[in-house]
């Protein structure tokens, strides 16, 4: 199984997990009374967005965050499959433990080098595959307080001032740009959908991709660009090329090369 989901839960206890899954390739879910259990929530492959108190948040693959209970929310796949690892829990002292992480409105998190958040995960579901229908719940809520124990040391990691930069300006700004890439657009029309200046647009940019602003939207538009020419092969390069943002043909082919190494339609007879 790729989760385990427990009906019944003894609510008494300091912790205790309500459902686990790993490798899940998620749909869209809409809560608009919220979940009435605490949930973590982190992209294994692929990319979604989580609409949660009032902004929209990309998970980008080893980025999980972290939900309150019964706050209203959504998520759903950005472009394409989404797998994801969850864990949800409750408990006496789980509102405690969430409180302790709150020095932020929102718990953002990235997964270390190591995956250690996804790997414990996978260790419980493990456990959980062999112990079902009897599972040891003691043994589950000290995995649970293992858990949290390592999202907190990772949320030690992650510096304050990136984390609300990231959540107020550029995470609105890739949302934006998913819905907008084939539009023309430039730096400034970039800069103003988060009312910043140009120049600290870029500053954002260099400093959480170590790009430019518009390298970014290049990069986008040509990843988009590739899932057209697969999926669509009857368009002609030129209309992909009007489907992704470029009015001039010429200028998307040399955009494709710059990036691919090859020519758009090189790269469609390979696929």
């Amino acid at each position: 199984m790729k989760y385990h989901y427990f009906t019944l839960v003894d609510k008494n206890l300091p912790l205790f997990l309500r459902s686990i899954g790993h490798d899940w390739e998620q749909y869209p879910i809409s809560r608009p009374n919220g979940y009435p259990y605490f949930h973590w929530i982190q992209s294994d492959k692929g990319s979604g967005v989580v609409k949660y108190k009032g902004n929209k948040y990309i998970l980008e693959e080893a980025q999980g965050i972290l939900l309150e209970s019964f706050v209203p929310h959504e998520y759903w796949p950005l472009d394409g499959a989404w797998k994801t690892s969850f864990l949800t829990f409750g408990g006496t002292i789980a509102m405690d433990i969430f409180s302790s992480f709150k020095k932020e409105n929102v718990l953002l998190i990235n997964d270390n080098s190591n995956n250690d958040l996804k790997i414990k995960i996978s260790e419980i579901h493990s456990k959980l595959d062999i112990s079902i229908p009897d599972p040891d719940v003691f043994d589950l809520s000290a995995d649970v307080y293992t858990f949290l124990m390592i999202l907190k040391r990772q949320s030690y990691f992650s510096c304050n001032d990136k984390n609300i930069n990231y959540q107020t300006k550029v995470y609105p700004l890739l949302v934006w740009l998913e819905q907008h890439y084939m539009d023309s657009i430039g730096v400034d029309d970039m800069a103003k959908i988060i009312n910043v200046s140009p120049q600290y647009l870029s500053r954002l940019f260099k400093k959480f991709f170590n790009i430019s602003p518009y390298a970014y939207l290049r990069q986008l538009r040509i990843s988009k660009a590739k899932r057209i020419l697969i999926m669509k092969p009857s368009l002609t390069i030129a209309e992909v090329a009007k489907l992704v943002g470029y009015l001039d043909t010429s200028h998307f082919i040399l955009n494709f090369r710059e990036q691919e190494n090859l020519t758009p339609l090189a790269f469609r007879k390979l696929h």
